[in-house]
């Protein structure tokens, strides 16, 4: 990954893009398919789908890491999730 250090390197500024085509905000990426799974199925039986559970804590902790910032809080409106995910799945 290629190190952006303000805005102006962000493509929507006029910097290189990181990608190929253009990605859309609403494109699902879920990398490996098998391992989505694994994790949604962890998920759903853990029974903890926000509010500081296990993966809330490991992305924190990876985009802390990433942006080199002491703490990172995650804030998300579930109920659009939970729209899509049952889109998607039905």
């Amino acid at each position: 990954m290629k190190n952006k250090k303000k805005y102006e390197d962000l493509a929507w500024f006029g910097g290189e893009p990181l990608f190929g085509t253009p990605l859309c905000v609403g494109t699902l990426n879920i990398g490996v398919e098998g391992r989505f799974h694994e994790k949604m199925k962890d998920i759903l039986k853990r029974r903890w789908l926000t509010n500081n559970g296990v993966y809330v804590q490991e992305l924190e902790n990876a985009i802390a890491a990433l942006v080199e910032v002491k703490h990172c809080v995650l804030y998300a409106m579930p109920q659009w999730g939970s729209r899509y995910l049952f889109a998607r799945w039905g």
